[in-house]
Parts: C-alpha cells; sequence; structure tokens
C-alpha cells in the first residue's frame, strides 16, 4: 500500500489544543467552536481510539442539543489498524471502515454547507492509506434501484477478498442463492440482498434505502 499524507502541511494558526477543560465539558466546547466556524474539515486527534467512538457520539449530541438546523456535523472515525501489516487478516474490518472515511474525505464539498469531522488517533495517522485514485478502485457504489452486470458484481466483490459462503453471517462474506446475491459489507452491520433478473442485472431492494458503498 502506498504511503500517502492524510493532512496536508499545516499554517500555524490551525491546531487548537484543549488544556484545562473536564472530561465532561469537552465535547461541548469543541462542538460549538465547529459550529461558529463555518464548513471546513475538523481532524480531532484523541489519545485512545476509544476516546474517538465517544467523542463522535457526543459531538453529534451536542450538535442536536444546540438546535442549530442550518448545517449538519458528519462525524467519522478514522480507526487504527490492529495489525503492523495492511493485508494481515485482523485488519479486514479496520481497513473498510478507513477506507469509507477517506472517501469520503476525499469526497467533501464545503459549498455543502456542512461540516466535517474526522476523529482519529496519532497510531492511525502515523499509518499507511492508499492514493486517492486507488481509493476510487477499491470501492462498489450499490445505488437504490441501479443496475450492474451480476458476473462483473461477483467479480468485484472478488477483487476485494469477499468470502463466498453458503450464508452471510459476518462482514466481508457473501452468498448466492439462486436469484439472490446476500453481500455483508466490511463495513456493515447485516447483509444486504441484492436480486437478480435472468442472471445477468443484479438490483439492490429498494427497502434497504439509498446508496451502499462496498470496501476493500
Amino acid at each position: 500500500m502506498t504511503e500517502t499524507p492524510i493532512l496536508p502541511e499545516a499554517k500555524a494558526g490551525d491546531h487548537t489544543r484543549l488544556i484545562g477543560v473536564s472530561e465532561a465539558a469537552r465535547a461541548a466546547i469543541i462542538e460549538e467552536k465547529i459550529r461558529h466556524s463555518g464548513p471546513r474539515v475538523w481532524f480531532i486527534v484523541a489519545s485512545t481510539a476509544s476516546l474517538t467512538e465517544s467523542l463522535a457520539e457526543d459531538l453529534k449530541l451536542f450538535r442536536r442539543a444546540s438546535g442549530e438546523t442550518a448545517a449538519g456535523l458528519n462525524c467519522l472515525v478514522l480507526p487504527e489498524l490492529p495489525e503492523d501489516s495492511s493485508t494481515g487478516p485482523g485488519n479486514f474490518e479496520p481497513a473498510g471502515d478507513r477506507l469509507a472515511t477517506l472517501s469520503v474525505l476525499q469526497d467533501f464539498n464545503p459549498g455543502d454547507g456542512e461540516g466535517l469531522v474526522v476523529l482519529t488517533t496519532p497510531r492511525a495517522l502515523d499509518q499507511p492509506v492508499p492514493t486517492p485514485d486507488s481509493i476510487r478502485n477499491l470501492r462498489l457504489l450499490l445505488h437504490k434501484g441501479a443496475s450492474i452486470p451480476f458476473g462483473q458484481c461477483v467479480d468485484t466483490l472478488n477483487r476485494f477478498d469477499y468470502d463466498a459462503e453458503s450464508i452471510c453471517e459476518a462482514p466481508g462474506q457473501m452468498a448466492i442463492r439462486g436469484g439472490i446475491l446476500d453481500i455483508y459489507p466490511a463495513t456493515g452491520d447485516f447483509a444486504i440482498p441484492v436480486f437478480t433478473t435472468n442472471s445477468a442485472v443484479a438490483t439492490i431492494n429498494t427497502t434497504w434505502g439509498d446508496v451502499k458503498a462496498l470496501y476493500r
């Protein structure tokens, strides 16, 4: 995997360090600063991975409590890879989560009026990431109602190292049941059924919502 810097060289004054703030007030102070700074990308570097998760939830909670409706707040976590090798088996799920966050970061547009907050740790920032072009090649978007060739969908999942099983029970698995292709996204919480027509095209069930991205 090519080492690509996540953060550009920051200018003086672009860093904010919280000192002397209690744990209970931390998220409220950060959310207020973000809310009054306009749409932009914020990187929040916490000391531990568990702190990034709790801060993400607290920031969204205080944004809702503020009553601010003009702009949303998208909080994402850039997780650490637990194994030193980027291709280690224990890295499959966190690697998918990293790609999902990097993909949103790559597509971020401040003109949309929504701020983006990426919470991470020093170790996660120090780990290698794909190049921007590689991120696009490691993503498969299944749009609600959209169709793609069935074979292409399966071939792409194979290239993403998804395991073919009789039943999808864990992230990174797929299963073919007659005319149905079940996909359990590496970044998902449940399997998604994709229906085939004449074994030629795959169409995501409209019951499952809008867009689902599948990552390597």
